[in-house]
């Protein structure tokens, strides 16, 4: 389980900032209110905090005046599962005999433990030894877009969108950013990635390949420390309409599948579709790999079509060293919505890009207005 109880926890003196400060960088949207002695005193969730807000409370406020004081807590984790089947409850915290807490089951089927705990009588999915790394290759020259990695969009570099993708992710272990670029880094550790090396000029060229840039990334942390990476999760800065959902989908994807890779993808619309495309040939049209300019079938007969949107890659890190290749044999697809693709590589797709994410936190904003 790639994210510690202990990440979720906040002291009763907390005030009500540090609460979501804990909540923001957690992503549950909850956080366990604890005495000094570890005993849980009381949850906090995000509904809680807006409705202080509503009612006029201060962000100064100790967290233990906005808490539920009284939440509903189990033993175990079977109890646990049971509780959160009735659907009144967005976590049901589990507790050991003197009442602190040992892991929390997060709606519909996340546990998250308590670091060095058992995990509630319930064994971690998975292998935990996975180490689960994400790189961000961000090279300083752009030639379409000059500085495009750190340009602003929707009030943030472009990289810390897939920076804080990674690190809201309930899997991955380290998110590590691999440039050549001083500045690139500066911005990169602000976000909260590390740059533990600087990327040498031969692998930041615009003819560089991504495989390469992943290859020497995980040679080089596997050099530097232990244990090895087991799964390398690619993401590109380029797509900033990335969540950290589809993230984990792309992880839990190949983690279930036993493939050697999984990828995000999306349907093309049927306009798109190599029945649809023509080309120009001597001055006139021509069908794509077809006789005729008139489209091959019906848009609903149509053998469905896809290409990556670019959310994220997840490879075991062996078929990346061994054998050269970002996808192996096999790759499992997660299927993406076509209105999330974008790969910026113009200056329109920076601005299409920034008015996307604009709309999108208008949205999530306003639905979560609804649900208070």
């Amino acid at each position: 389980m790639k994210k510690r109880l202990e990440d979720l926890i906040v002291s009763k003196h907390a005030s009500l900032a540090e609460a979501l400060n804990t909540m923001s960088r957690n992503r549950f949207g909850m956080c366990l209110v604890c005495s000094e002695q570890g005993r849980l005193m009381g949850v906090l969730t995000s509904g809680d905090a807006c409705r202080a807000f509503l009612a006029g409370v201060r962000k100064d406020a100790p967290v233990s005046t906005v808490a539920n004081l009284n939440p509903v807590t189990v033993t175990n984790i079977d109890d646990a599962k049971k509780t959160a089947a009735s659907g009144q409850f967005a976590g049901v915290p589990i507790l050991d005999a003197a009442g602190v807490p040992t892991a929390l089951f997060i709606v519909p089927d996340q546990l998250v433990v308590r670091e060095g705990s058992s995990s509630a009588n319930e064994p971690i999915p998975h292998n935990s030894d996975l180490r689960i790394t994400a790189i961000i290759p961000a090279r300083g020259g752009s030639r379409r877009v000059p500085r495009k990695n750190i340009r602003e969009v929707a009030g943030k570099p472009l990289i810390a969108w897939a920076i804080e993708a990674g690190l809201a992710s309930r899997w991955i272990d380290d998110v590590v950013v691999s440039t050549d670029d001083e500045e690139i880094a500066r911005i990169a550790r602000q976000y909260g990635a590390q740059v533990p090396f600087m990327r040498p000029s031969h692998l930041a060229a615009s003819e560089s390949a991504t495989l390469d840039v992943l290859e020497h990334a995980i040679q080089t942390l596997n050099k530097a420390s232990s244990p090895e990476i087991s799964i390398c999760v690619l993401l590109e800065p380029t797509c900033a309409l990335r969540s950290p959902a589809v993230v984990d989908q792309v992880i839990e994807a190949l983690l279930d599948s036993g493939a050697d890779s999984s990828a995000s993808v999306c349907q093309m619309p049927h306009v798109f579709h190599p029945a649809e495309i023509l080309s120009i040939q001597h001055g006139g049209l021509q069908g794509y790999n077809r006789e005729t300019i008139a489209p091959s079938s019906r848009g609903h007969q149509q053998v469905p079509m896809y290409v990556f949107s670019a959310v994220a890659y997840a490879t075991r890190a062996s078929v990346i060293t061994d054998q050269s290749s970002l996808f192996g044999k096999k790759c499992t697809p997660v299927i993406t919505p076509w209105n999330d693709y974008i790969d910026i590589d113009t200056e329109e797709d920076l601005v299409r890009a920034d008015w996307l994410l604009r709309q999108r936190l208008k949205i999530e904003q306003g639905q979560f207005s609804a649900v208070i």
